[in-house]
């Protein structure tokens, strides 16, 4: 018949820690398990807890900015719609079409009847009004794919652009 397993039995190292602690006296007993237990307590916090409550604060941070954008996107008012574009090749009439929000291409390569714009680091709040824009203006937005950049509250975009 097997010996129960007991603290004292489970390893060497457990067994010289049992008959340590019992060697001492009962009041030094008492302060060694305040202390682990104050030594747990300060672990869990440092190492678990308040990192999780930095990234839950992050979130809502995050979160916060994106409602933000949302609302001040919901709060532009309609886009003058039938813009009238100006004439000439499509990538300069969308480079000055992108001009007056604050919107940058990156990258404008012309493809057969189209052209592709990149946008690198855009605000995402100038980016779909000015999509809206081009929308209204006459032209077709299309394969538009669109990924969240490094700074908050921008992205970066890849479309491409036709005429109607």
């Amino acid at each position: 018949m097997r010996r129960p397993l007991t603290l004292a039995t489970a390893s060497p190292a457990m067994a010289a820690a049992v008959a340590w602690t019992r060697e001492r006296s009962r009041r030094e007993q008492v302060l060694i398990a305040f202390f682990g237990g104050f030594l747990i307590l300060t672990l869990f916090w440092f190492a678990i807890l308040r990192p999780l409550l930095g990234v839950r604060e992050a979130s809502i941070a995050r979160i916060a900015a994106y409602e933000s954008i949302k609302t001040r996107v919901a709060n532009a008012g309609p886009l003058a719609p039938g813009m009238v574009l100006p004439d000439g090749p499509l990538e300069s009439v969308i480079v000055i079409q992108s001009a007056p929000f604050g919107v940058t291409p990156t990258g404008i390569v012309v493809e057969g009847d189209g052209v592709v714009v990149s946008l690198a680091g855009a605000r995402y709040d100038s980016v779909i009004p000015w999509l809206a824009s081009l929308e209204g203006s006459g032209l077709i937005i299309g394969d538009l794919r669109m990924t969240r950049a490094a700074a908050e509250g921008t992205v970066d975009a890849t479309m491409t652009v036709t005429r109607s």
